[in-house]
Formats: C-alpha cells, structure tokens, sequence
C-alpha cells in the first residue's frame, strides 16, 4: 500500500492513480459495511428485545390465580385467546349469541382452548336479548366449574366480549354466585388488540370497595 501510495504521488494520472483509488474505495465501503452491520445488529437485537417485553406482557387480574375461566364473545375472539394464553386456565367456559358469525368465533375458541390442554365446555348460544336464559348459562358453566372441583374464589367471568346483554347477565350471574367479574381494556391495531396493552379490573371487587 505504501508503494502504492509512492507511484501515485509520483505519477498521479497512470495506473497507479487509478489503483490507489480503487483500493481507497473498496476499504471505505468495507467500513462502511462494518459500521451498517453493528448498527443493523443494534436495531435487531431492540426490536427482538422490545417483542419479548411485549409478548410476555400479563394481563392483570390483580395478581390472582383462576383455574376457571367464563368469557362473553363477539364474532372477534383475538382478545379472548389473549386472556386464555396470560390466565392458564385449566377449564374455560364460553357464552355468546347464535348467529354464524358468533357460532364460527365460539368454536374456534373452544377448538384453541383444546389444543392448549384446556378443557373446554360446549360453547352455549342464546339469543341477545334472551338475558334470563343467559343468566342461566353463566350459572351452569359456574356450577359445571365447581363440579369439577374449582372453587368459586378460583373462578372469572371476563365479560369484556358479546353484547351489552351478556355483559349484564355475566355481572348479575357472577354476583349472585360469588365469583370475580373482570373487565379487560385493550388497544387496537388494525382492528386486532395489540399485545401488551391489556388492562383489566374487577368489577367486582371496584363495586365493593
């Protein structure tokens, strides 16, 4: 390289010229490259790191443990399995109407909760306005619950998802049998709730207090 450096003072429009500054080239964009590939490193290593914090982001249920899950359902059941995943229930429950739509999201979550090991009762379809009937429902999958062993402590209705009907029925349900009634909030992207924006009170221990 010194030689090099030599013929092109000496001969600075030859050959050499021409070599020297192809060699000039080549080691900047060999730093270049270097420097891209720390900072590319850098970048991957946040984001994989930034996904991490936000995947294993917990729902809070005030810290509780439940081996019972009730949920309420829409034709949407993303926010449902988000729950199923963060509260490791052994059994879980579903209510929601009887539209297709409705019926599609409740099996689909059924056949979700089977493959994570859960049990999981048949989803139970009632009409909206029906809320006696669904009433009952929360009633029955509570008692199926506790049949099973569960203690009512052990036991949550997230009544996040469904209409307004089913919301009230799994309040006056989880009231009159003693068990926890938890609302869950979410941001949404896309239409879909974003990981790690899960937030969620009892509604039942806010109304005691």
């Amino acid at each position: 390289m010194e030689t090099l450096f030599l013929q092109w003072i000496n001969d600075p429009t030859g050959a050499a010229y021409e070599l020297f500054n192809r060699s000039i080239f080549y080691i900047l964009v060999a730093i270049a490259g270097s420097v891209a590939t720390y900072f590319w490193a850098q970048i991957k290593f946040k984001t994989r790191n930034a996904w991490h914090r936000i995947k294993n982001t917990n729902i809070s249920y005030d810290g509780e443990a439940y081996n019972g899950l009730i949920l309420s359902l829409g034709s949407s059941n993303e926010l449902q399995k988000m729950i199923i995943d963060q509260v490791k229930p052994e059994f879980v429950g579903i209510i929601t109407g009887n539209s297709e739509a409705v019926k599609f999201s409740a099996n689909n979550l059924k056949d979700y909760s089977t493959h994570l090991k859960i049990q999981c009762d048949e989803p139970h379809l009632y009409g909206e306005l029906d809320i006696e009937r669904i009433e009952k429902g929360f009633d029955d999958i509570i008692e199926w619950m506790i049949g099973k062993g569960i203690e009512k402590k052990n036991i949550v209705i997230d009544l996040t998802g469904g209409k307004t009907p089913f919301s009230l029925a799994a309040f006056n349900s989880a009231k009159r049998n003693g068990v926890n009634a938890v609302y869950t909030d979410s941001e949404y992207e896309l239409g879909k709730p974003k990981a790690g924006t899960q937030k969620s009170i009892s509604l039942s221990k806010a109304l005691d207090d």
